[in-house]
């Protein structure tokens, strides 16, 4: 997620943080409201694409990654697993939840802007609807209960985004 105040770091060739690649003291409160307010200038909501992936996933804790996930995210303490929920087998699964949609940002947007997600978060958190955010490095996508769909592209439509299922055939190996 696109927060360099929280050690997001530029890509490991250069080993610097954001704040040392672009000179910018992102802890300054003044820094954030600017490239905030940039981002409100440039309302990347306005007639957005946001793509419903038509299918259903789920989210587990894992022992180990899976080669045909959406996305493996390893960390020290445990590997979290997002896949095609009829792809899992049932096997190396610690815990699991499932009937989560996927929906896309189908948008460039860039490396260091800030409150993106925040605002998304911010929208469905006031109609109790639950997120789990992916970023990718110019796209970020949001997982949203399947009950919760409805709900959720009401309120990104609020934003100005233009919400649809997509209907892309993704590979087979992929997910």
């Amino acid at each position: 997620m696109r927060f360099p105040s929280e050690a997001v770091y530029a890509p490991k060739s250069t080993g610097k943080t954001d704040s040392e690649v672009s000179g910018i003291n992102w802890n300054n409160i003044k820094h954030r409201r600017f490239f905030l307010h940039q981002m409100i200038k440039k309302n990347y909501f306005k007639n957005g694409k946001v793509y419903v992936w038509k299918e259903t996933f789920a989210i587990m804790k894992a022992k180990k990654p899976f080669a045909n996930a959406f996305a493996n995210i390893i960390d020290k303490n445990e590997t979290t697993v997002i896949i095609k929920q009829s792809k899992y087998d049932g096997k190396n699964v610690i815990d699991i939840e499932k009937d989560w949609k996927i929906l896309t940002f189908d948008m460039v947007l860039p490396f260091g802007l800030v409150g993106f997600l925040a605002k998304v978060s911010k929208v469905l958190a006031d109609e109790k609807i639950p997120i789990f955010a992916v970023s990718a490095y110019s796209t970020d996508h949001i997982l949203i209960k399947e009950k919760d769909l409805a709900r959720a592209r009401q309120r990104l439509e609020g934003l100005g985004c233009i919400v649809e299922e997509n209907n892309t055939q993704i590979k087979e190996n992929i997910c």
